[in-house]
């Protein structure tokens, strides 16, 4: 009777990888594929707890991770009797050497739950601090988002609005009204003035003025994902500027500017 047990490492992926062993030999090499090492997580073919005797298993791969690349497959048979339940690997493919490897039910069923319950594992660290990061990245797209908006308020604040907004729009001062100034504040013909009043530990999501990418998108009017809405009330004297991280939710932070001394 042989015995299987297994080595764990991290594989080129960044993710651990089981490599079967038999007799304290990797199974791969004793096979005649030395090229070859264990299988990871995102092999669905590897072997599981109960194998099907009419489908082979991936048992090794190439050390990049893709079975595509190169690999070891065999039939991995559990023949059920009362007494002395045994698996058995047979019918390699893709090996130099085909013998039959003969462990016990228990040996063979606790190596898998063992690597299983790793993979497991991992994935679930995984998870969890791929959910830490886009928290952490959510929270700091809000800051900047209500950075952004700050500055908007700020220009909208400005003595010589009036007359920056017509040179920028091309209208005369008298011309000049709430919805131009919406428009101006999210032109961007003004992107220096909105950065300049950015701290700079709050400028790495960018802005953009289209409507790809992940950066900071300016709106007068349209709801758009990670945005800045300047909009008029009805009264056409008040900016009404909102800030978004998404098209469909309400904004989560907004300000009010009263023009009615300019305008």
């Amino acid at each position: 009777m042989n015995q299987l047990s297994y080595n764990s490492s991290i594989g080129e992926n960044k993710i651990p990888v089981a490599e079967l062993i038999v007799d304290d030999v990797p199974l791969a090499k004793l096979l005649g594929r030395d090229d070859l090492i264990g299988f990871d997580g995102g092999i669905s073919s590897r072997p599981p707890l109960e194998p099907d005797p009419n489908k082979t298993y991936v048992l090794a791969v190439c050390s990049c991770g893709y079975s595509e690349c190169g690999s070891v497959e065999g039939r991995i048979i559990s023949p059920t009797g009362a007494i002395g339940e045994t698996t058995i690997f047979k019918d390699f493919k893709y090996a130099s050497k085909n013998p039959i490897l003969e462990f016990t039910r228990e040996n063979y069923t606790s190596v898998i739950r063992a690597i299983e319950e790793e993979f497991h594992e991992f994935e679930l660290q995984r998870l969890k601090k791929k959910q830490e990061q886009e928290l952490l990245e959510y929270a700091h797209k809000k800051e900047v988002v209500a950075a952004y908006l700050e500055a908007l308020v700020q220009l909208a604040s400005l003595p010589d609005l009036v007359d920056r907004t017509a040179r920028t729009m091309h209208c005369e001062p008298d011309e000049v009204t709430a919805l131009e100034i919406a428009r101006w504040l999210v032109s961007p013909m003004i992107f220096e003035e909105r950065r300049e009043l950015v701290d700079e530990a709050l400028q790495d999501i960018g802005e953009q003025t289209s409507g790809l990418g992940l950066g900071l998108q300016f709106s007068d009017g349209e709801l758009l994902r990670w945005s800045l809405r300047v909009t008029t009330d009805d009264t056409g004297r008040k900016l009404i500027i909102e800030g978004y991280s998404d098209d469909k939710s309400a904004p989560f932070i907004n300000r009010t500017v009263d023009l009615s001394a300019i305008l």
